[in-house]
């Protein structure tokens, strides 16, 4: 499959910092650690699961999340596009004598995975690929599942765009969807349960017009797709997922300007926060996690 710009921004990107993302992978970032976050809420979906005897962690980085499973006695792959992360994950892997654990470097629309799975995670990855690859994905993913096996992701929150009080917000204005993303965002806040939130959001099946370029985050990389809830659900069960789980990643109780003159108290707080992940939160979060369930 061709490699689009944005994706070769990526590979380099991430080739480049490896090492800094092996650091903050193993928890010893210094800003909120979203990686850590993100891993832990697949490792909550997999021990809630009756069984997990095989996993593929897709963009899996330095490969803690491989590692950990590993560690829990699953058999699990990464696979991830940028070699100098690959590298890493598997010296890592070979030093700790961990048994179960194969990476692969390549493009996951290459991949011809000899098994199917009982977890597919993809943390970090949704961003990198267009609207039209990420419905390509879904389905490869489904296809790759056994029945009744979980699909586990991170987004991009674009809710949190109608609350960050920056340039995304102006970029949600000049696109006239500030309505609603407000109008989905109090759908999650006045919902009693999760359970109910997701039925109501299921209802909500919007779709809002795609941005070319984002506003500059400190990733090098131009365009990094966002999604809300509701897009994804929607997706998700038009080719039969059920979507189990939601749970808010970085949450922000300061708007992101505070955050970045005090980042020990942003910190402290999103941190804190990520020890109960309630889903009415999701819209004050830079990112969220959704967890769905192929039927079998």
């Amino acid at each position: 499959m061709s490699t689009s710009s944005q994706q070769q921004q990526a590979r380099s990107f991430f080739d480049r910092i490896a090492l800094d993302w092996r650091k903050s992978a193993e928890g010893n970032a210094d800003s909120v650690n979203v990686i850590v976050q993100r891993n832990n809420y697949v490792l909550r979906v997999a021990d809630g699961r009756e069984n997990v005897g095989t996993a593929l962690d897709v963009g899996c980085g330095t490969g803690e999340l491989v590692h950990e499973l590993c560690k829990r006695g699953v058999s699990a792959i990464g696979v991830d596009f940028a070699p100098e992360m690959i590298k890493l994950a598997a010296y890592k892997a070979s030093a700790d004598g961990l048994k179960g654990c194969e990476f692969v470097c390549g493009s996951i629309f290459d991949y011809k995975p000899g098994t199917k799975f009982d977890l597919l995670s993809a943390n970090g990855f949704i961003e990198y690929l267009s609207p039209e690859q990420w419905r390509q994905f879904l389905r490869m993913a489904r296809g790759w599942l056994n029945p009744g096996g979980s699909l586990v992701f991170g987004s991009r929150n674009r809710l949190f765009n109608a609350f960050s009080m920056n340039n995304y917000t102006s970029l949600e204005m000049s696109r006239n969807t500030l309505v609603s993303l407000i109008s989905e965002a109090l759908v999650i806040g006045r919902s009693e349960d999760l359970i109910t939130c997701i039925q109501q959001l299921s209802r909500c099946r919007q779709e809002l017009p795609t941005v070319g370029e984002h506003p500059e985050t400190g990733i090098g990389v131009a365009t990094r797709h966002q999604y809300t809830p509701a897009e994804l659900i929607g997706m998700l069960e038009s080719i039969d997922f059920q979507v189990a789980g939601l749970a808010p990643i970085h949450y922000h109780g300061v708007p992101p300007r505070f955050a970045k003159a005090h980042p020990q108290i942003h910190t402290a707080i999103s941190e804190g926060m990520n020890a109960t992940p309630e889903h009415y939160l999701i819209p004050f979060a830079s990112t969220f996690m959704v967890h769905a369930v192929k039927d079998s």
